[in-house]
């Protein structure tokens, strides 16, 4: 039996050497992905889709992907995360 967790919120002081990585299940699927190893971008290789030095890194699942994002003035604006990831 699956669990849904409607939302679920978490923050940390990062640090150069922080690390976290999440594991998730859903219908049947499943991926394993680095969630924060960047202080400067949340994720190594998201230049682009973080703000240089945003504080606060948000995460999205939905049936249609894993969403990274940030909020900008109160507005949280996300991108597919696992576009072109195997």
């Amino acid at each position: 039996m699956a669990i849904i967790i409607p939302k679920w919120e978490h923050s940390l002081i990062g640090a150069p050497w922080t690390f976290f990585f999440c594991h998730f299940w859903w219908n049947g699927k499943a991926s394993s992905f680095d969630v924060f190893n960047d202080i400067k971008y949340c994720v190594h290789g998201t230049f682009g889709v973080i703000p240089l030095l945003e504080n606060k890194c948000h995460w999205q699942v939905q049936e249609d992907g894993f969403f990274l994002g940030f909020n900008h003035l109160g507005k949280l604006y996300f991108k597919n995360f696992m576009i072109g990831k195997q």
